[in-house]
């Protein structure tokens, strides 16, 4: 969620770091814009990485490859790199995947400020419906048991529908009292009667 939060996603090459009000400040050439205003060129102010020698050392290492701003952080930008977990412990890398979930994480989610939230597998994540199809098929997934099974069941509590419902029921004899619980708490705040 740091890209929808962040102003601008950038991918491009430096061109330079300079210090700028005593801060560094990247300047970026602009190959592509998948978040903010379109510019050919683009400062960056960067977090605080101490004297100048850092920073010439960071534009000296960096400065012909590809690079990946998401606000004010960069990452390298090659077939390897960078790493994102994903949802389910599952992690993309590389630019040929991550470039591409990004460009959809950022279309499809084009209200972020608006958007709900809840934190999975320590990711926050947005309450839509790629969620509710993780929880559905990890409470299936056999060798999900105890605490995956029941993040994905709490997460439902989010996604009351006729089929979840049932969902809910079928999970009240669950061996991992924390999966039934779950399942019996859905149930109760969405108003369902359960005997």
């Amino acid at each position: 969620m740091r890209t929808l939060n962040a102003e601008t996603v950038l991918v491009g090459k430096l061109v330079t770091v300079m210090s700028k009000s005593g801060r560094a400040v990247a300047v970026l050439d602009v190959e592509e814009t998948l978040k903010g205003t379109p510019q050919k060129f683009h400062e960056v102010p960067l977090p605080a990485f101490g004297d100048t020698r850092d920073i010439r050392k960071i534009y000296e290492e960096n400065k012909t490859a590809r690079l990946l701003f998401i606000g004010s952080t960069f990452t390298l930008l090659d077939d390897k790199k960078p790493d994102f977990p994903l949802l389910g412990g599952r992690s993309i890398s590389g630019e040929g995947q991550v470039l591409p979930y990004l460009r959809e994480v950022i279309r499809t989610n084009p209200d972020w400020k608006k958007t709900q939230t809840t934190t999975v597998d320590q990711l926050i994540v947005p309450i839509d419906a790629r969620l509710e199809k993780w929880a559905i098929e990890t409470i299936a997934t056999p060798q999900f048991v105890g605490d995956r099974r029941n993040q994905a069941v709490h997460v439902l509590r989010y996604f009351k529908s006729d089929s979840n419902v049932t969902l809910m029921k079928s999970l009240l004899d669950d061996p991992a009292s924390n999966v039934w619980w779950s399942a019996y708490t859905n149930l109760k705040n969405w108003g369902v009667p359960v005997n």
